[in-house]
């Protein structure tokens, strides 16, 4: 579906500046700067997305901010949320990266914390194939410790070797391993769609 308006909102300077390059050949797309929790502009909206935003929060700050999004909603509006995730239980990331990965079950917990909602949930493959890769890559390293870590040559070989193998590497094994249930690769990504229960 097509929008006759967009409004982005992103706390980092860094990150408006490089959106409102990107998108300064559409007119109807605005760039905000500010916090999404509390800088909303006045009025409804038909979706709101929130992109990755959720695994930097405390589940409390995400309830908050999705019973508060609800009443931003117009009449058959929908919160769309790409996050990444774990098969189970939550995974903090420490260090210089911090975030919450939390399994889809915690994320429907939190959703009915926040209120009615209907939800649909769809997993992100794009992104499973990425980090697959990743994976493969890893592993490569880890089982071959005498090849170079890092050779242009080697990496153009192991991607043309993840090309060749797509069917199995990209879509058949992520799909066997997740109906056996064994988290490989360990994050994944899902896409949820919020909808007010009226």
């Amino acid at each position: 579906k097509r929008y006759k308006a967009v409004i982005g909102i992103e706390r980092s300077s860094f990150m408006v500046k490089a959106a409102r390059k990107r998108v300064a050949n559409l007119p109807n797309v605005e760039i905000l700067e500010g916090d999404g929790r509390k800088d909303l502009p006045k009025g409804s909206f038909e979706m709101v997305f929130l992109g990755g935003l959720c695994m930097y929060l405390k589940d409390a700050d995400v309830v908050a901010l999705l019973h508060s999004l609800k009443h931003h909603l117009s009449k058959g509006g929908s919160i769309i949320l790409r996050e990444s995730t774990v098969q189970q239980g939550v995974s903090l990331a420490r260090g210089e990266y911090q975030a919450v990965y939390r399994s889809v079950r915690m994320y429907h917990q939190l959703f009915e914390d926040a209120g009615l909602f209907s939800v649909e949930v769809r997993r992100n493959y794009g992104y499973t194939s990425m980090v697959t890769a990743e994976e493969l890559v890893n592993l490569r390293r880890k089982w071959l410790p005498f090849l170079p870590k890092d050779s242009p040559a080697l990496g153009s070989l192991t991607w043309w070797a993840l090309r060749v193998a797509t069917p199995i590497s990209f879509w058949a094994l992520p799909r066997l391993l997740s109906l056996l249930n064994i988290p490989w690769p360990k994050l994944q990504n899902h896409f949820f769609r919020l909808r007010p229960v009226e």
